[in-house]
């Protein structure tokens, strides 16, 4: 008779057992699965932006392209052109440091004429402007504003202060380091939703290098500045500078592809 109970007992608290095991089964299938994702997130804290864009005296980089637009008497004319921008002085006050230029690839834009059809290649005349940089922010200084520029950094009311109205946000041409998805310039044109009047960083590649006995990877990224009547691209390798540029316009035929020929830069 014990034995026989003993036997219930021991059914009973086996089946209760497994209920409770399939119960508490059901409500695990029921919880959502975490799972978790590891993601490398660069660090700019050592970028040193004069490096970034190698911005020294005597650094010199060469395009070599074609650039095509419209000429005297509605002739179009296309040659090939070459483009030497150079640093050639370097101004500080402060925090803020105002490299002078000579070139940019953008002076290939409208450059063609009528008396340039003979010539195999067209050395394109370098525009003079600046490059001020603050913090890690690269502002473009065209020549009309340079020396005031200039002046300001260095005679103003304290070292570095720039007198209010010489420069804006729409000046800016590059915020360092530079990432996919960025986007700088004026901050009432950074907000659209139609990608224009704005530097936008759309895209980055990398790409593999001989460095000696080595392989380097390097990224790429493709910046592009969009407005109602042209279009600008340009691509910027780290530690290098711009090694492409290129110009349309919606309207007047003009049409600018230039890449990096050569280049002689150094850093600090």
């Amino acid at each position: 008779m014990d034995s026989h109970k003993k036997e219930i007992i021991v059914t009973v608290v086996c089946s209760v057992c497994v209920a409770i095991t399939a119960m508490v089964s059901a409500l695990i299938a029921r919880q959502p699965v975490t799972t978790y994702q590891v993601k490398i997130v660069p660090s700019f804290e050592n970028v040193v932006a004069t490096d970034y864009f190698p911005l020294q005296i005597k650094n010199t980089w060469e395009y070599v392209g074609t650039a095509r637009n419209v000429a005297e008497q509605e002739k179009v004319v296309q040659k090939e052109v070459r483009v030497l921008m150079q640093v050639m002085d370097i101004t500080r006050g402060g925090n803020a440091t105002l490299f002078i230029m000579k070139g940019h690839p953008s002076d290939a834009v409208w450059a063609i004429t009528s008396e340039d059809a003979s010539q195999d290649v067209v050395d394109v005349p370098g525009s003079t402007y600046g490059y001020l940089l603050i913090a890690n922010k690269v502002f473009r200084i065209p020549e009309d504003r340079l020396g005031a520029v200039r002046k300001s950094i260095e005679e103003g009311v304290m070292p570095g202060f720039i007198e209010p109205g010489i420069i804006s946000q729409a000046d800016m041409d590059f915020e360092l380091p530079l990432f996919r998805g960025q986007v700088f310039g004026s901050p009432d044109q950074i907000a659209r939703n139609d990608r224009s009047y704005a530097w936008h960083v759309t895209d980055s590649t990398l790409y593999h290098a001989p460095d000696k006995e080595m392989i380097k990877e390097i990224p790429c990224y493709k910046l592009v500045y969009l407005t109602r009547s042209d279009y600008t691209e340009i691509s910027f390798v780290p530690y290098v500078g711009i090694v492409s540029f290129s110009y349309s316009h919606h309207g007047s035929k003009a049409q600018v592809d230039l890449n990096l020929q050569d280049y002689r830069i150094h850093s600090r």
